[in-house]
């Protein structure tokens, strides 16, 4: 558990682009989950708390990426 505090702390733009990546993730499946509830219910789909869910989704997982690429591209050894 030690390695994996110290290494997120030495390397603070992959830490962040992890946690961005997972809460990202989060929102993926929400937004999948109320996609298909609302589909299955024959409500719009796109309206409730889809649409917040999927720009939550895109404002969390493409930034994640981007740091973790950013990251992977600045040390390519590690």
């Amino acid at each position: 558990m030690n390695d994996i505090v110290a290494n997120l702390t030495a390397q603070p733009i992959l830490g962040v682009g992890t946690v961005l990546f997972v809460i990202g993730l989060g929102f993926a499946v929400l937004f999948g989950l109320s996609f298909r509830i609302r589909a299955v219910l024959n409500k719009r789909a796109w309206n409730g708390p889809t649409r917040p869910f999927f720009f939550l989704m895109l404002l969390t997982l493409i930034p994640g990426i981007a740091l973790i690429g950013l990251q992977l591209w600045l040390n390519p050894g590690h």
